[in-house]
């Protein structure tokens, strides 16, 4: 006879179990259609508010502006993207690494960085965008496909790139900790909203997506 008493333990890491509470804490999981009356997402919008009023007033805090100077300093002869305008409570910045086009094909490989405003953690991650212009969609629009990871042989064949961002980030966010992507692309949550996006009924989102960024919710990204 099968033993219906099995007990087992699942062991989530330390950053998910904290990364957990803050989602808890932003929305309410379980009521994915009303996130307006929970009071932690009113101050999801406020921190987002402020934010943005920062911004328009180029007032951002200090950590922040020391982040860019050291940023622009280190990746002087790259093309960097600020993109703290976002309406997404977080500090988000692209510095894109590669730009070529083979056989119709066009790569362009991106250090995608994300600073949350909703936890003390950020992350750091390639982000490689195939643009393939010969096969359009919509007429005028090619497909395309992206590819997040934490190696790209090609662009940053030693890491240097990344580990430079991250030590950067770092010394600039003192109190911050860094996150692997896949760890927040690995762990669903269900019942919930992040912000941006529409409810549903059946809503499944990784963590990436409540604390981090809303930005390839609607794409086709594959995360290694």
């Amino acid at each position: 006879m099968a033993d219906r008493n099995i007990e087992v333990n699942v062991e989530l890491p330390d950053v998910v179990m904290v990364l957990l509470d803050r989602i808890h804490h932003f929305y309410p999981i379980g009521l994915p259609y009303f996130n307006e009356m929970h009071n932690g997402y009113k101050q999801l919008r406020k921190i987002l508010e402020d934010k943005i009023n920062n911004v328009i007033a180029n007032d951002i805090p200090n950590p922040c502006k020391d982040f860019i100077r050291k940023v622009e300093r280190d990746f002087k002869n790259f093309e960097i993207s600020n993109r703290l305008h976002r309406q997404f409570p977080n500090y988000s910045f692209s510095v894109k690494l590669v730009d070529e086009t083979l056989n119709g094909v066009q790569n362009i490989c991106s250090l995608n960085i994300k600073i949350s405003l909703l936890s003390k953690h950020f992350t750091v991650y390639y982000e490689d965008l195939y643009i393939f212009k010969e096969h359009l969609i919509a007429r005028h629009t090619p497909i395309n496909f992206k590819i997040l990871s934490s190696a790209n042989f090609t662009a940053d064949p030693e890491r240097a790139y990344l580990n430079k961002m991250i030590e950067i980030i770092k010394s600039s966010f003192f109190d911050h900790e860094y996150v692997h992507h896949k760890i927040l692309f690995s762990y669903p949550v269900e019942g919930g909203t992040p912000y941006g996006i529409n409810a549903e009924s059946k809503s499944i989102y990784p963590l990436y997506f409540y604390l981090f960024d809303n930005d390839i919710i609607y794409e086709n990204y594959k995360v290694v």
